[in-house]
């Protein structure tokens, strides 16, 4: 039976109703997506991209997501990590691989993919990239400490043979007659080494924690120089001539560990 204009105009407002409610929901679903902080994708089996949330322009730069729609996932993969991906398939324990960003370098992301309807995957990318910076960090300081531990223990031991050499250095330069230069001269070479050793394994004993340090007031010119004489023999080798200059107001005085002035020096 034909419809009456009233049945037609009821059934065109349900229409539209229904229409108005379906796009609405669909915004409202796209709104969602894209609002969130981790990169959302659909792609085929094949790897064909059929849908990029925003937060993938937002994350890896380039052109708007709806320019993705097409290209295969495959593109921006690291080689290395192909193989965590494709074939495609369910990962349902998060893997890390490298996805490629416009500027052209690759930020780490960690990689969820669910299979849905038919032959289409769901993927979830989520950024790593400072988790791994930071994970690296927690690892230098851990070697750092390591080092210090180490350098710590060597100083306490080296410290214990630099006792005895400095404790026969003295009793030779005591025994040795003021006459007799060249043995004056060899003890005191030896008690002026054993010296400057024991310096440097204070040094790392303050590297490594393992020693309070002690403030006193000193003459900064008087603290470079003990530096320079140290120095003088490490960069003989290269052919290398250091020369202090500026430092002659005997007046110019910090408060400093001398052992960490003399580091400081060095450092530079």
């Amino acid at each position: 039976a034909a419809r009456s204009p009233q049945d037609v105009e009821i059934h065109i407002q349900a229409h539209n109703k229904l229409v108005e409610t379906l796009v609405a929901s669909v915004n409202r679903y796209r709104d969602l997506v894209d609002s969130m902080p981790n990169i959302l994708y659909v792609c085929e089996e094949s790897g064909e991209l059929t849908f990029v949330n925003r937060a993938w322009q937002q994350i890896l730069g380039g052109d708007e997501a709806e320019t993705l729609v097409g290209r295969n996932i495959e593109e921006f993969i690291h080689v290395e990590d192909l193989e965590q991906v494709l074939p495609m398939r369910e990962i349902s324990v998060p893997r890390e691989v490298r996805v490629l960003e416009s500027a052209g370098k690759y930020r780490w992301m960690r990689i969820h993919v669910s299979k849905r309807n038919g032959k289409q995957y769901q993927g979830l990318l989520i950024d790593v990239s400072e988790t791994r910076k930071l994970e690296e960090m927690l690892r230098n300081s851990q070697r750092m400490e390591a080092i210090g531990r180490l350098s710590g223990w060597m100083a306490h031991e080296f410290n214990n043979l630099l006792t005895v050499i400095l404790g026969g250095a003295d009793r030779l330069l005591r025994a040795t007659p003021q006459s007799s230069d060249d043995w004056q001269r060899d003890a005191s070479r030896i008690h002026k080494a054993a010296t400057q050793g024991a310096i440097l394994t204070s040094q790392l004993l303050t590297f490594s924690s393992q020693q309070v340090m002690s403030y006193s007031v000193v003459n900064l010119a008087d603290g470079i120089r003990e530096s320079i004489s140290l120095l003088e023999g490490l960069v003989a080798s290269k052919r290398i001539r250091l020369h202090l200059l500026g430092f002659d107001d005997q007046d110019f005085v910090v408060r400093v560990d001398p052992n960490q002035l003399i580091q400081v020096v060095m450092n530079l």
